[in-house]
């Protein structure tokens, strides 16, 4: 009786241990899916902010652009109401760069 006992301590811990390391394999395998579903989320999150910078970006060019068009349209009006003036700024500010690149 007493080595039957024997036996059956010994079968024991190894039934332990494989249910333990099963537990184990469990969990991670549980943690790789979670870590797997949060990488999927962070990368959506960071191409939703991309997406959005590109947006933003393009709509500071068009404003930009626009901008510009609003300056040149506006001094190509100012030029056209008074083109002696706009010729007479043309040559003081052509004279003022020859003299400052004399020095």
């Amino acid at each position: 009786m007493e080595l039957q006992t024997a036996i059956d301590n010994t079968k024991k811990p190894a039934s332990n241990l494989d249910q333990a390391v099963k537990a184990l394999r469990n969990d991670f395998d549980a943690l790789r899916q979670h870590v797997g579903s949060l990488m999927g989320s962070v990368k959506t999150l960071a191409e939703e902010k991309a997406e959005d910078g590109v947006h933003k970006g393009q709509e500071i060019a068009d404003e930009a652009y626009s901008q510009a068009k609003k300056a040149r349209n506006g001094i190509e009006q100012q030029i056209r109401e008074k083109p002696f003036a706009a010729v007479g700024i043309a040559v003081g500010v052509g004279a003022m760069i020859a003299l400052l690149s004399r020095r």
